[in-house]
């Protein structure tokens, strides 16, 4: 951590929480992407170009596919050995799947495993089926494989019932739990007066924290250090503190940085 903050310069907030810092910078990620420093995972969601309105303006940009794929390329070298870029992308608005274009956005990262979010509400299309899912891409560096606890992020089940096959007439179910697998069924997070979720914030992409959770306790660990580049409305940094890492977050959007903080000192 200190040597990131070193090569970054100033963060606009520092925090200590539970044992761990933080880093927060309110500017454009590709003027801090560029720049030669180390992390163990990234964990982000970009824009999805689909005119949401954030804090100080639209998603909408006409060079969108150019910039994504250059972002990612300048996260793959931000990557330590064994490190992981995990990428939350949904549908643009000619319903092409954003993954579609960037799995191959850099030399630098390998495609490691797609992973579907699905969830009940959404849209609701009139002249297609409404959208009920997005996508979550995971990149390692090119040629490695990247640390994973499956221990960590198994799912309880039971072992009376499970629908394991079996060896020497006994069920092969881990005692431990299962595998949650690569279609990951989560609510999105409820918005709305009167039925807004507990973990609601003021942001219209917001990740829920059990999604992050996963991915950091699976692909994180004690000490190392997460970097959100579209930080939002923090909830990849919540669960990098909360699994004890440290982290560094970016947002063009000072509104955003300013929740980011009130969102971790709140924990």
């Amino acid at each position: 951590m200190d040597e990131a903050v070193a090569a970054l310069g100033e963060p606009t907030y520092t925090l200590m929480l539970r044992g761990r810092r933080v880093a927060l910078y309110c500017c454009d990620c590709a003027s801090l992407l560029p720049i030669a420093f180390a992390v163990d995972l990234i964990l982000t969601s970009p824009p999805y170009n689909i005119g949401k309105a954030y804090a100080a303006s639209s998603d909408m940009r006409s060079d969108y596919f150019a910039w994504l794929r250059a972002a990612v390329d300048a996260m793959g070298a931000r990557i330590r050995r064994h490190g992981s870029v995990w990428l939350n992308v949904g549908h643009t608005s000619d319903r092409v799947p954003i993954a579609y274009r960037l799995w191959d956005a850099s030399a630098r990262l390998q495609l490691h495993q797609e992973v579907i979010w699905a969830f009940s509400r959404g849209v609701a299309a009139k002249h297609y089926f409404s959208p009920r899912h997005e996508t979550l891409l995971w990149f390692s560096r090119a040629g490695e494989q990247p640390r994973f606890e499956l221990d960590r992020v198994r799912e309880p089940h039971d072992q009376r019932t499970c629908t394991c096959g079996t060896r020497n007439g006994k069920k092969r179910c881990n005692p431990n739990g299962k595998n949650p697998g690569d279609v990951w069924h989560i609510q999105t997070v409820a918005a709305g007066a009167g039925r807004a979720a507990k973990e609601r914030q003021p942001h219209p992409a917001q990740m829920p924290l059990e999604i992050a959770a996963r991915i950091v306790a699976g692909c994180g660990g004690e000490g190392l250090l997460l970097l959100d580049p579209f930080c939002g409305s923090g909830t990849s940094l919540v669960a990098a503190v909360t699994h004890g890492m440290d982290a560094i977050g970016i947002d063009v959007s000072r509104e955003y940085v300013d929740l980011c903080k009130a969102r971790l000192e709140a924990l």
